[in-house]
């Protein structure tokens, strides 16, 4: 499921973080009128513009998400927008890992996950 156009490196530093997330997604499946799904799941890693995600089942690269992020290391939790850009499964821990950009929205605590993370 990865597509080479949207598979680029993180720019940033990667942290290897296991925090816990609810993800949202905004575009509807293709098909299904249902009302947005919600998903509970971990980070593999964290950067200030990034982070892969472990999941049960595959989301598909381009998918536009809510994420509320319950950081482990201070007690908060953050709002943030991100994209699919890549999805594998990972034979090893039986999930698949997904690759999402963080964009830096209006709205969003962007601010204090680049402040939190990037230090």
């Amino acid at each position: 499921m990865q597509n080479d156009k949207l598979s680029q490196e993180r720019n940033s530093q990667r942290i290897r973080s296991r925090e816990s997330v609810s993800i949202q997604i905004l575009q509807p499946n293709t098909g299904n009128a249902d009302s947005p799904t919600v998903v509970m799941c971990k980070t593999a890693d964290i950067s200030i513009d990034g982070l892969r995600l472990q999941l049960n089942e595959p989301i598909e690269p381009e998918r536009i998400f809510d994420l509320c992020i319950e950081v482990d290391f201070t007690p908060q939790y953050l709002l943030l927008i991100g994209e699919t850009r890549w999805c594998h499964y990972n034979e090893q821990d039986n999930c698949y890992d997904v690759g999402v950009f963080i964009h830096d929205s209006e709205g969003s605590d962007y601010q204090a996950w680049a402040k939190l993370v990037g230090g």
